[in-house]
């Protein structure tokens, strides 16, 4: 009897620590946890007459679920690059974002397309960048982020406080190029309509 309990409680120690150890290896970080296997309602954000692309965030505004989706509005021209850009976005008490190194993931390419992560990779930048191949005219694409502040890499940024990212697209033709900037929406979610940049 006094091995079985021994026994027992040896097989109770080893599942603790199993599961201690499987814990310490998911990330702290909210943004990357709050966007894994999440779905929601459909959305069908507008345009307006000459937009080149629209982009946006799904709310609610509290939300730990950074996903920039963009979908493409210019008949006969294809998306190559995507950047979004913290620069006129704040994060509580003032302090500016930053894309966690890494911080690009849950990449969905537009159907046929590919896509490639091109920063950040290794360190934390202010921006992230992801260069599409195929992504025509209707299609969508997205990316989930990891924004932090500078002096916190575990930060939860919210979809509210992505307020103010700019949204810049280039495309294939190396001549059409455009600019949005993320706006609360009224059902919660941050939307960016991308114009033709002057020249």
């Amino acid at each position: 009897m006094k091995k079985v309990v021994v026994l027992a409680v040896a097989v109770l120690a080893i599942l603790m620590l199993s599961v201690f150890a499987a814990n310490a290896l998911v990330k702290a970080d909210i943004n990357e946890n709050d966007a894994a296997g999440k779905s929601y309602a459909a959305f069908t954000p507008e345009g307006k007459p000459g937009a080149l692309a629209v982009a946006w965030i799904l709310g609610p505004p509290t939300s730990y679920d950074i996903t920039l989706h963009i979908k493409n509005l210019a008949a006969g021209k294809k998306i190559r690059f995507v950047e979004l850009n913290p620069l006129l976005a704040e994060a509580g008490g003032g302090k500016e974002l930053i894309i966690d190194a890494g911080g690009v993931f849950n990449v969905v390419a537009p159907s046929g397309g590919s896509a490639t992560v091109l920063y950040p990779t290794d360190t934390a930048l202010p921006g992230a960048m992801v260069e599409f191949t195929g992504f025509d005219y209707n299609e969508v694409a997205s990316f989930s982020l990891d924004p932090d502040t500078f002096d916190d890499p575990a930060y939860g940024a919210t979809v509210s406080e992505m307020q103010g990212c700019l949204i810049k697209v280039w495309f294939e033709d190396g001549q059409t190029a455009g600019i949005g900037i993320l706006t609360p929406h009224p059902a919660g979610h941050q939307v960016a309509v991308v114009v033709p940049m002057g020249r």
